[in-house]
Formats: C-alpha cells, sequence, structure tokens
C-alpha cells in the first residue's frame, strides 16, 4: 500500500508540472530553418516543417530569434516566420499583437562561428532579407502561401553545378526561405542552360529567379 500511494503522489506531481516546463505553441509558414544559434552565420542544424508546430523556449529582447524545440531538438529560428497559430492572419511570435506569452532568453556563444551579443551580429552583415511582413510577403496568412506560387523541383544537372561552383557565402540579417527577395548586394551566378541563377546566402545555396530576385528553391 505505501509503494502504491508514493507511485501515485510521484505520478501526480509528474503531470501537475509538466504543463509549466512547455513553453507556447508556435506554427511555421514556410520550411524554416533551425540554428544552432541565433543568426544567419550559426549552421543550420534542421528544419522546421511548414505548417508544423513547435515549441518557443523563449525570445531574445530587441531581437528576431526565438530558441525552439521542435521533435526532440533544441534549436533557434527567425521569428518572422513563427506566427501565433491562434490567429487568422499574419502574427509572428515576435510581433507585440501576438497573443502567445513566452520568455525572454538571451544567448552566450561558446563558439567563434556568428557571435552573437543581445541579438545583433558581430560579423560582416551585407544588408538584410526582404521578407515577412513590410516586405514581399505581406498580408500573407497564416498556413497559406509564402511567396511565388510552386515551381518544379530543379534538375539534377542545376543542382550539380550549383554545389560544384558555390561563391563564397553573403550573410544577411533574416533568414533565407522561399519567396524571400534579395537585395542588390547580393551578386546572382548564372547556371548553363537554366532559368534560374544561383547565390551562397547564411551559409546554404539558393536557386533565383533572375528578373525578380526572389528565392525560388533552397539546395539543403
Amino acid at each position: 500500500m505505501k509503494t502504491n500511494v508514493l507511485t501515485l503522489t510521484a505520478s501526480v506531481l509528474a503531470i501537475a508540472a509538466s504543463p509549466l516546463l512547455a513553453g507556447p505553441t508556435a506554427m511555421a509558414v514556410t520550411d524554416l530553418n533551425m540554428r544552432s544559434g541565433p543568426g544567419p552565420h550559426h549552421p543550420v542544424i534542421g528544419v522546421i516543417e511548414k505548417d508544423a508546430q513547435t515549441e518557443v523556449v523563449g525570445c531574445i529582447k530587441d531581437s528576431q530569434w526565438c530558441k525552439v524545440s521542435y521533435e526532440g531538438a533544441d534549436g533557434w529560428a527567425y521569428g518572422e516566420y513563427l506566427v501565433d497559430p491562434g490567429k487568422t492572419v499574419w502574427v509572428p511570435v515576435i510581433s507585440p499583437d501576438n497573443s502567445l506569452e513566452y520568455e525572454s532568453v538571451t544567448y552566450e556563444d561558446e563558439t567563434n562561428t556568428g557571435a552573437v551579443v543581445g541579438g545583433s551580429l558581430m560579423g560582416a552583415i551585407a544588408g538584410g532579407l526582404i521578407g515577412g511582413p513590410g516586405g514581399a510577403v505581406a498580408g500573407a496568412v497564416a498556413g497559406g502561401a509564402l511567396g511565388t506560387a510552386a515551381e518544379p523541383e530543379p534538375r539534377e544537372e542545376e543542382v550539380t553545378f550549383v554545389r560544384a561552383n558555390m561563391p563564397e557565402p553573403i550573410y544577411l540579417e533574416g533568414e533565407v526561405v522561399p519567396g524571400a527577395l534579395l537585395p542588390d548586394v547580393v551578386d546572382l551566378q548564372p547556371i548553363p542552360e537554366s532559368k534560374y541563377e544561383f547565390a551562397h546566402v547564411n551559409g546554404l545555396p539558393v536557386l533565383v529567379n533572375p528578373e525578380s530576385r526572389i528565392v525560388i528553391h533552397i539546395l539543403r
């Protein structure tokens, strides 16, 4: 009897404690990179799938970056593309209009890759990606289409050429996603017999519509 009471008590405590350990849930409006740290210099360690929900552990004050937990892995994601799933319009978790309550977190870089202090990158940031509210995808509805209409997957020859001819990466504030608009500071590289051109942005090769400068595909 004593053992049963102790077991039951432990179970009740575990149930009562679990909601306190979980942060609010946000939804990704596009396939969203999860990085090892809060900034484009940090390596991509996973991808939060479009329309998937992820736990928001917390966000850095006065920054767009949030610490998340997705499918058992912890990382950092760009808050402009994480939205309040309870809203019917685009309301990023970092917006003052969102109804989610999350913790304010800090980040201390223990490596030499993309040092971040207070959410600001200590490195060569050449400009900013244009996207999210106020950019190329303004007015997008949560869970709806982001950026341009779906394009056919790139041909194997295109992918092979891009991977064999990668230029030095250029880093931009924000996160590279399909539908983002690249500023003029990014030099686009031609691909033989292709309607696309390419660039190496925030550590990832991307295929771009050269006329609109909109990212069409990310080669992961």
